[in-house]
Protein backbone atom coordinates (compact mmCIF):
# COMPACT_ATOMS: atom_id res chain seq x y z
CA UNK A 1 0.00 0.00 0.00
CA UNK A 2 1.36 3.41 -1.02
CA UNK A 3 0.89 6.20 1.52
CA UNK A 4 1.33 9.94 1.16
CA UNK A 5 1.04 12.76 3.67
CA UNK A 6 -2.00 15.01 3.29
CA UNK A 7 -2.08 18.47 4.88
CA UNK A 8 -4.75 19.47 7.39
CA UNK A 9 -8.04 20.50 5.80
CA UNK A 10 -11.73 21.14 6.51
CA UNK A 11 -14.38 18.52 5.69
CA UNK A 12 -18.17 18.55 5.80
CA UNK A 13 -19.97 15.78 7.69
CA UNK A 14 -23.08 13.97 6.45
CA UNK A 15 -25.09 16.36 8.64
CA UNK A 16 -23.60 19.40 6.94
CA UNK A 17 -21.29 20.37 9.80
CA UNK A 18 -17.82 21.69 8.97
CA UNK A 19 -14.92 20.14 10.90
CA UNK A 20 -11.11 20.17 10.79
CA UNK A 21 -9.01 17.12 9.87
CA UNK A 22 -5.34 17.29 10.93
CA UNK A 23 -2.39 16.27 8.76
CA UNK A 24 -2.35 12.49 8.26
CA UNK A 25 -1.12 9.68 6.03
CA UNK A 26 -3.52 8.53 3.34
CA UNK A 27 -3.59 5.44 1.16
CA UNK A 28 -3.47 6.55 -2.47
CA UNK A 29 -6.18 4.02 -3.32
CA UNK A 30 -8.51 5.25 -0.55
CA UNK A 31 -7.83 8.89 -1.39
CA UNK A 32 -8.52 8.37 -5.09
CA UNK A 33 -11.84 6.66 -4.29
CA UNK A 34 -12.80 9.49 -1.94
CA UNK A 35 -12.57 11.99 -4.78
CA UNK A 36 -15.57 10.40 -6.46
CA UNK A 37 -13.57 8.93 -9.33
CA UNK A 38 -15.48 6.74 -11.74
CA UNK A 39 -14.61 3.07 -12.11
CA UNK A 40 -12.88 3.84 -15.40
CA UNK A 41 -10.80 6.62 -13.82
CA UNK A 42 -9.82 4.40 -10.91
CA UNK A 43 -8.81 1.60 -13.28
CA UNK A 44 -6.66 4.08 -15.22
CA UNK A 45 -5.06 5.21 -11.96
CA UNK A 46 -4.19 1.63 -10.98
CA UNK A 47 -2.88 0.84 -14.47
CA UNK A 48 -0.65 3.93 -14.34
CA UNK A 49 0.90 2.73 -11.08
CA UNK A 50 1.46 -0.73 -12.55
CA UNK A 51 3.13 0.65 -15.68
CA UNK A 52 5.42 2.95 -13.67
CA UNK A 53 6.59 -0.02 -11.62
CA UNK A 54 7.06 -2.17 -14.72
CA UNK A 55 9.41 0.31 -16.40
CA UNK A 56 11.10 1.27 -13.11
CA UNK A 57 9.94 4.87 -13.33
CA UNK A 58 8.59 4.96 -9.77
CA UNK A 59 12.01 4.35 -8.19
CA UNK A 60 12.95 7.99 -7.57
CA UNK A 61 12.70 11.48 -9.02
CA UNK A 62 15.50 10.75 -11.53
CA UNK A 63 13.90 7.48 -12.68
CA UNK A 64 11.31 9.51 -14.58
CA UNK A 65 13.99 10.43 -17.12
CA UNK A 66 16.91 8.07 -16.37
CA UNK A 67 16.38 4.33 -15.98
CA UNK A 68 18.28 2.69 -13.10
CA UNK A 69 21.10 0.77 -14.78
CA UNK A 70 22.18 -1.69 -12.07
CA UNK A 71 20.95 -3.86 -9.22
CA UNK A 72 22.55 -3.71 -5.79
CA UNK A 73 24.33 -7.04 -5.15
CA UNK A 74 23.47 -6.77 -1.44
CA UNK A 75 19.77 -5.84 -1.28
CA UNK A 76 18.67 -6.36 -4.91
CA UNK A 77 17.34 -2.81 -5.23
CA UNK A 78 17.58 -0.93 -8.53
CA UNK A 79 20.26 1.78 -8.40
CA UNK A 80 22.06 4.30 -10.59
CA UNK A 81 25.56 3.03 -11.33
CA UNK A 82 28.75 4.74 -12.53
CA UNK A 83 32.08 3.09 -13.33
CA UNK A 84 35.22 4.46 -15.00
CA UNK A 85 37.94 2.70 -17.01
CA UNK A 86 40.03 1.92 -13.93
CA UNK A 87 37.13 0.02 -12.37
CA UNK A 88 36.20 2.60 -9.74
CA UNK A 89 32.45 2.67 -9.20
CA UNK A 90 29.65 4.21 -7.22
CA UNK A 91 25.94 3.53 -6.70
CA UNK A 92 23.30 6.23 -6.12
CA UNK A 93 19.71 6.00 -4.88
CA UNK A 94 18.87 9.16 -6.83
CA UNK A 95 20.65 11.64 -9.08
CA UNK A 96 21.36 15.34 -8.52
CA UNK A 97 22.25 17.21 -5.35
CA UNK A 98 22.78 15.99 -2.69
CA UNK A 99 23.73 12.92 -4.80
CA UNK A 100 22.49 10.32 -2.24
CA UNK A 101 24.74 7.25 -2.35
CA UNK A 102 23.17 3.84 -1.94
CA UNK A 103 23.71 2.80 1.71
CA UNK A 104 24.79 -0.77 0.84
CA UNK A 105 28.02 0.68 -0.56
CA UNK A 106 29.39 0.45 2.97
CA UNK A 107 28.99 -3.34 3.01
CA UNK A 108 31.96 -5.64 2.27
CA UNK A 109 29.90 -7.45 -0.39
CA UNK A 110 30.58 -4.58 -2.78
CA UNK A 111 34.31 -5.31 -2.69
CA UNK A 112 33.73 -8.81 -4.01
CA UNK A 113 31.35 -7.88 -6.78
CA UNK A 114 33.82 -8.44 -9.64
CA UNK A 115 31.10 -8.90 -12.25
CA UNK A 116 30.57 -5.15 -12.45
CA UNK A 117 34.17 -4.15 -11.78
CA UNK A 118 36.03 -5.02 -14.94
CA UNK A 119 38.89 -2.69 -15.68
CA UNK A 120 38.58 -0.77 -18.95
CA UNK A 121 34.77 -0.75 -18.97
CA UNK A 122 32.76 2.44 -18.39
CA UNK A 123 29.17 2.61 -17.23
CA UNK A 124 26.71 5.38 -16.49
CA UNK A 125 22.92 5.87 -16.42
CA UNK A 126 21.43 6.69 -19.82
CA UNK A 127 18.69 9.24 -20.41
CA UNK A 128 15.38 7.82 -21.55
CA UNK A 129 14.05 8.77 -24.98
CA UNK A 130 12.02 12.00 -25.09
CA UNK A 131 8.79 10.18 -25.99
CA UNK A 132 9.28 7.79 -23.06
CA UNK A 133 9.79 10.70 -20.65
CA UNK A 134 6.57 12.27 -21.93
CA UNK A 135 4.62 9.04 -21.35
CA UNK A 136 6.11 8.63 -17.87
CA UNK A 137 5.23 12.19 -16.84
CA UNK A 138 1.65 11.57 -18.00
CA UNK A 139 1.57 8.38 -15.91
CA UNK A 140 2.95 10.22 -12.88
CA UNK A 141 0.20 12.82 -13.19
CA UNK A 142 -2.51 10.18 -13.54
CA UNK A 143 -1.22 8.30 -10.49
CA UNK A 144 -0.91 11.47 -8.38
CA UNK A 145 2.84 11.05 -7.92
CA UNK A 146 4.76 14.21 -7.06
CA UNK A 147 8.41 13.15 -7.43
CA UNK A 148 9.74 16.61 -6.60
CA UNK A 149 7.92 16.62 -3.28
CA UNK A 150 9.07 13.06 -2.59
CA UNK A 151 12.68 14.12 -3.26
CA UNK A 152 12.37 17.01 -0.81
CA UNK A 153 10.81 14.75 1.86
CA UNK A 154 13.66 12.23 1.49
CA UNK A 155 16.65 14.56 1.36
CA UNK A 156 15.45 17.88 2.80
CA UNK A 157 16.26 19.88 -0.35
CA UNK A 158 14.54 20.56 -3.64
CA UNK A 159 15.96 18.80 -6.67
CA UNK A 160 17.72 21.11 -9.13
CA UNK A 161 16.32 21.27 -12.67
CA UNK A 162 17.65 18.49 -14.91
CA UNK A 163 19.16 19.31 -18.30
CA UNK A 164 21.00 17.63 -21.15
CA UNK A 165 24.13 19.30 -22.54
CA UNK A 166 23.39 19.60 -26.26
CA UNK A 167 26.30 21.80 -27.33
CA UNK A 168 29.71 22.85 -26.01
CA UNK A 169 31.66 25.53 -27.89
CA UNK A 170 34.83 27.57 -27.36
CA UNK A 171 34.97 31.35 -27.70
CA UNK A 172 38.51 32.44 -26.88
CA UNK A 173 39.20 31.51 -23.28
CA UNK A 174 35.56 30.99 -22.53
CA UNK A 175 33.31 27.95 -22.90
CA UNK A 176 29.73 28.28 -24.10
CA UNK A 177 27.11 25.68 -23.25
CA UNK A 178 23.60 25.04 -24.55
CA UNK A 179 21.39 23.03 -22.18
CA UNK A 180 17.95 21.61 -22.94
CA UNK A 181 15.46 20.85 -20.16
CA UNK A 182 14.67 17.16 -19.67
CA UNK A 183 11.00 17.52 -18.68
CA UNK A 184 8.54 17.97 -21.51
CA UNK A 185 6.08 19.63 -19.09
CA UNK A 186 8.30 22.72 -18.95
CA UNK A 187 10.75 22.42 -21.87
CA UNK A 188 13.26 25.22 -22.13
CA UNK A 189 16.73 25.96 -23.41
CA UNK A 190 19.31 27.90 -21.42
CA UNK A 191 22.70 29.30 -22.40
CA UNK A 192 25.71 29.32 -20.05
CA UNK A 193 29.19 30.79 -20.25
CA UNK A 194 32.32 30.46 -18.17
CA UNK A 195 36.09 30.09 -18.00
CA UNK A 196 37.96 26.96 -16.89
CA UNK A 197 34.83 24.89 -17.48
CA UNK A 198 35.54 21.24 -16.54
CA UNK A 199 36.14 18.93 -19.50
CA UNK A 200 33.75 16.45 -17.90
CA UNK A 201 30.89 18.77 -18.94
CA UNK A 202 30.56 17.29 -22.40
CA UNK A 203 27.76 17.01 -24.92
CA UNK A 204 25.10 14.44 -24.07
CA UNK A 205 25.58 14.26 -20.30
CA UNK A 206 22.95 14.82 -17.65
CA UNK A 207 23.52 17.99 -15.66
CA UNK A 208 21.60 19.89 -12.98
CA UNK A 209 21.26 23.67 -12.84
CA UNK A 210 20.20 26.18 -10.18
CA UNK A 211 20.85 29.92 -10.04
CA UNK A 212 24.21 30.05 -11.81
CA UNK A 213 25.49 26.70 -10.57
CA UNK A 214 25.65 23.35 -12.30
CA UNK A 215 26.07 19.97 -10.62
CA UNK A 216 27.17 16.84 -12.49
CA UNK A 217 28.99 13.55 -11.99
CA UNK A 218 32.65 13.51 -13.06
CA UNK A 219 33.62 9.94 -14.12
CA UNK A 220 37.35 10.68 -13.80
CA UNK A 221 37.13 11.98 -10.24
CA UNK A 222 34.29 9.52 -9.56
CA UNK A 223 32.43 12.14 -7.58
CA UNK A 224 29.78 14.85 -8.06
CA UNK A 225 31.14 18.28 -8.94
CA UNK A 226 29.54 21.73 -8.56
CA UNK A 227 30.71 24.53 -10.86
CA UNK A 228 29.64 28.15 -11.18
CA UNK A 229 28.75 29.48 -14.63
CA UNK A 230 27.20 32.67 -15.95
CA UNK A 231 23.80 32.52 -17.59
CA UNK A 232 23.23 34.40 -20.84
CA UNK A 233 19.91 36.12 -21.46
CA UNK A 234 19.08 34.17 -24.62
CA UNK A 235 20.10 33.10 -28.15
CA UNK A 236 21.17 36.62 -29.21
CA UNK A 237 23.50 37.00 -26.22
CA UNK A 238 24.88 33.55 -26.95
CA UNK A 239 25.71 34.45 -30.56
CA UNK A 240 27.32 37.72 -29.45
CA UNK A 241 29.48 35.86 -26.93
CA UNK A 242 30.43 33.28 -29.56
CA UNK A 243 31.50 36.01 -31.98
CA UNK A 244 33.39 37.88 -29.30
CA UNK A 245 30.99 40.82 -29.38
CA UNK A 246 30.12 40.49 -25.71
Amino acid sequence: MTLFSRKGHYRTSSLGNLYWVGEHDVSRDDWYRSQGASEGEYTKYQESLRMLQEIEADRSAASAYTKPNAVCPVCGQSVFFYQNRSGSRVYFDDLGKPWPKHPCMDFPAFAGDDASRRSGECASPVLRAAIEIQVIEDLLETSWRDTQREFWEKYGVSQWDAFKVVKRLRAGKRTLLILDGISYLAPRRIFLIGEKTPQAIREGILIYYYRGWVSFFDPQKMEPVDHELGRLSGPSAFVEALLGLK
